[in-house]
């Protein structure tokens, strides 16, 4: 049987990714178990050659293109139902998907800004991204086209027009009601791990990169909660994959 094939932006070590939603959808297949080889992609058209929507991540299954990390979550679940990451709980099963929509559309606008529009953090990310990743002449304009993009995206959002400072308030009250949400209790909702968990995990863990944002790091170690939550996360959905030796 082949590999899934999982179409990503690259990370800063082989195997990862700098992109939460990429990250989204690989800690889904390693939580399941499934043997997969990573597909890194950095220009438009290479992008569109595995998707023509020209966004990642995208997943390849045999004859089947998956595109957006919530479809990709929602197939595999679906055509690899274990372990399950949706609950049965009618009330448990609609604040999952409360809990994914909050993390998709709210918080990882709050990783994007501080990635990319905090100019300490874009600098860190030119670094360590960028002039890794890119052809000698691509990688001289590419991050400031890119930020432009970036930019826009989340001023349509509307993080990007609220400033630092209220950018960084809102984001250290989200800390707390994620760690307030884990007061005792191991997952997000309910006793096992969800797709929830898989979608606020994929950007907390993102923005734990001290290479990236060093001072988001330390906001985040400041809650116990999520730190033992981030630990089994780690050991649940990423530590305990057969795909953990392809990466």
């Amino acid at each position: 049987m082949a590999k899934i094939q999982v179409i990503q932006y690259p990370g800063l070590i082989k195997g990862a990714t700098i992109s939460p939603p990429c990250w989204k959808a690989q800690l889904t297949l390693r939580f399941k178990g499934l043997d997969y080889e990573v597909i890194d992609v950095i220009l438009p058209a290479q992008i569109k050659k595995h998707n023509p929507r020209g966004r990642v991540p995208a997943i390849k299954d045999g004859g089947e293109i998956i595109v957006d990390s919530s479809d990709i979550i929602t197939y595999l679940d679906k055509k690899y139902p274990e372990p399950p990451l949706d609950s049965k709980d009618p009330k448990e099963r609609a604040m999952i998907r409360v809990l994914e929509d909050w993390a998709d559309e709210n918080l990882y606008f709050y990783a994007v800004y501080l990635r990319w529009l905090v100019p300490a953090n874009f600098k860190r990310l030119k670094t360590c991204f960028f002039n890794e990743h890119y052809p000698p002449l691509v990688k001289i304009v590419a991050p400031a086209i890119a930020r432009k993009e970036v930019g826009g995206r989340a001023r349509t959002q509307g993080v990007a027009l609220k400033g630092e400072a209220v950018v960084r308030k809102e984001l250290y009250e989200c800390f707390e009601a994620i760690d307030a949400m884990l007061e005792g209790q191991d997952y997000l909702v309910g006793s096992a791990l969800s797709r929830a968990d898989i979608s606020v995990f994929a950007i907390i863990d993102q923005l734990s990169e001290e290479r990236l944002t060093p001072d988001v790091r330390k906001e985040i170690d400041k809650f116990q909660n999520i730190s033992q939550w981030r630990a089994l996360m780690t050991e649940k959905a990423w530590g305990l994959s057969r795909a953990q030796s392809d990466s």
